[in-house]
């Protein structure tokens, strides 16, 4: 028993040690704070006043979003219809994005900035299992912004219906062409039947004029060349409806959902100003621990 409580004696007086040390590291600290209090305060107060400062010069950055919807063609299939892209999204980020776009922005509105900077301030996110991409700009200076967004999306959206139109010309151009074959088979399917009227009687017409092999196999081939004329004509008809529907199936390029004029500006942050104040203050403090421990080790070596 007399063991037990010396263990535990021990175990309790290393216990009370610990808790004196812990104390007297945290009154140190203190007193490292309050005597260099001056110093954390001073980083501080210069620090914010800078944020403050240089938040107010700095242009005021806004940002703009506008959505596109890409052009697309309804194309008639069996028992159904599908839409198909006139351009996929990664081309048209891809167009946006390239430095010949963005050239001829910059001309047209007489912007100081170079194409790799401007760059940098635009960004397009292509919008999943749709035929969306989302536009986002941010430039300085709300007046500024405005026109560059009109500038680029209209100009897209004019690229875009411009490659619509291209197409539809070319569907429009195959229904033409298939309104010509048709009329060729038509009209080829019509000497046929000419040619097997004339080789029948005029006044029987279920019995060939003549009774030679010659005659039947030829009325045979005639029969057989007129069955093909006929699915062909068949087809071409039906290519043709089909091309008609395409050209009034095709949706052009345009905006989904319109930009909205944007209240505050993105940029200068006011947490920045909190951010530069929680900087200093940790700064300002791990400054004045090392002053503290410099000057006691210039004590010790004048002893």
């Amino acid at each position: 028993c007399a063991c037990v409580v010396s263990v535990h004696k021990e175990e309790f007086m290393e216990y009370q040690q610990c808790m004196q040390e812990d104390e007297i590291d945290l009154r140190y600290y203190f007193n490292v704070v309050v005597k260099r209090k001056k110093l954390i305060l001073s980083i501080f107060l210069v620090s914010i006043v800078a944020a403050v400062v240089a938040s107010l010069l700095m242009p005021k950055v806004y940002e703009m979003t506008t959505v596109i919807k890409l052009g697309s063609v309804d194309i008639p299939q069996p028992g159904s219809r599908s839409d198909q892209f006139l351009m996929v999204k990664e081309k048209a980020r891809e167009i946006i994005l390239s430095k010949h776009f963005l050239l001829s922005i910059i001309r047209k509105l007489n912007l100081k900035t170079k194409v790799d900077d401007f760059e940098n301030d635009i960004k397009v996110i292509l919008i999943e299992e749709t035929n969306l991409i989302k536009i986002k700009i941010a430039y300085p200076g709300l007046d500024m912004l405005v026109k560059l967004n009109d500038e680029i999306v209209n100009s897209f959206i004019t690229y875009g219906q411009s490659i619509c139109q291209a197409k539809r010309n070319l569907v429009d151009k195959w229904a033409e062409e298939c309104d010509l074959d048709i009329k060729n088979v038509e009209a080829d399917t019509n000497k046929i039947k000419s040619s097997i009227l004339e080789l029948f009687d005029s006044g029987n017409n279920s019995r060939p004029k003549g009774s030679s092999t010659e005659v039947f196999s030829k009325v045979i081939q005639l029969q057989n060349l007129l069955s093909v004329h006929e699915r062909n004509l068949i087809e071409l008809r039906k290519q043709r409806n089909n091309f008609i529907s395409m050209v009034f199936g095709f949706k052009d390029f345009e905006i989904f959902d319109a930009p909205v004029m944007p209240e505050k500006p993105i940029m200068p942050m006011k947490q920045n100003v909190l951010i530069a104040g929680a900087i200093s203050l940790l700064f300002g403090t791990f400054l004045a621990f090392f002053m503290e421990s410099w000057q006691k080790s210039k004590e010790q070596k004048a002893l």
